[in-house]
């Protein structure tokens, strides 16, 4: 099984979650050992590792990214409109 898919079923099986910090360590361990420095998190289960276990990685929550994302071109919009022409 992919580690990921293990965390993330270690996630859901339990409500203490010391366990699943300890693979979320492990696994950015691993990836920082093939090179990678950053980590999208697409999975919201994913968060109750992420947000308080320690960061080896650099870690971009997908779901953050979007909603500023959003923001940002809404914005983008509305100040263009409120141009006269």
């Amino acid at each position: 099984m992919p580690r990921i898919v293990e965390l993330i079923s270690t996630i859901k099986a339990t409500t203490d979650l010391r366990i699943a910090k300890g693979k979320w360590l492990r696994l950015q361990e691993a990836l920082l050992q093939r090179g990678v420095t950053t980590a999208i998190i697409a999975c919201t289960d994913l968060n109750a590792v992420t947000d308080a276990a320690a960061g080896i990685i650099e870690r971009i929550d997908s779901a953050e990214a979007l909603a500023a994302a959003t923001v940002r071109e809404y914005c983008r919009r509305t100040e263009n409109r409120s141009k006269p022409l």
